[in-house]
C-alpha cells in the first residue's frame, strides 16, 4: 500500500514539474545473447541490445538554454525540438524487481529454510562478538519481513508478465 501511495505521489510530482527532455519512444533494432548467453555468476546471461531512443525537449526551459542554438532547431507540433541519438545497452536477460539475482523464494527451499539460515549466522556473529544477544530477535523478525516482502514482489511480477 504504501509503495503504491509512494509510486503515486512521485507521478503526480513528475507530471506536475516541467522536465527538460522527455522519451517520446525506444525503437530496439537487435537483441542478442552475450558470449552465447553464458552465465555471469549469480545475474545470470547477459544480453546486448542496440537502437534508437527520440527524445524531445523544449527549447523555451530554462534548463535546455545551455544546448548552443537549441532555439534555432526545427520544432515540431508541440513545439519541442526532437533528436534520436543510438544507444547500445548491455544487461543481465532477467530482471525481476530491478535485481538480476533469483528471486529470494528461488534461492531457498522455504521461509523456514531462509529464516533458520539467516538465524545460524546471526548466533554465529553473536559468538565472534559482532552482534549483541539482544539484536537477534530483532534481525529474525526482519528477515521474516523481508522474505514476506520480498516474496511479494515476485508474486505480483510473475502475475504481471
Amino acid at each position: 500500500m504504501l509503495a503504491t501511495v509512494s509510486r503515486a505521489l512521485l507521478l503526480i510530482g513528475l507530471v506536475a514539474a516541467p522536465l527538460p527532455a522527455e522519451v517520446v519512444r525506444i525503437d530496439v533494432h537487435s537483441r542478442a545473447d552475450l558470449v552465447g548467453a553464458q552465465p555471469f555468476g549469480p545475474a545470470g546471461p547477459y544480453e546486448d541490445i542496440a537502437g534508437k531512443i527520440f527524445f524531445a525537449v523544449d527549447p523555451t526551459l530554462p534548463a535546455n538554454r545551455i544546448v548552443t542554438d537549441l532555439e534555432k532547431a526545427p520544432r515540431n507540433a508541440n513545439g519541442k525540438v526532437e533528436f534520436a541519438p543510438d544507444f547500445f545497452l548491455i544487461k543481465p536477460k532477467r530482471i525481476g524487481a530491478a535485481d538480476p539475482r533469483p528471486a529470494i523464494d528461488e534461492r531457498y527451499r522455504n521461509k523456514d529454510h531462509y529464516i533458520g539460515l539467516v538465524t545460524k549466522a546471526a548466533l554465529e556473529l553473536i559468538d565472534q562478538r559482532y552482534l549483541l544477544a539482544e539484536d537477534l530477535a530483532s534481525i529474525v523478525r526482519n528477515a521474516a519481513r523481508h522474505w514476506d516482502y520480498s516474496s511479494s514482489i515476485a508474486t505480483s511480477s510473475t502475475a504481471q508478465r
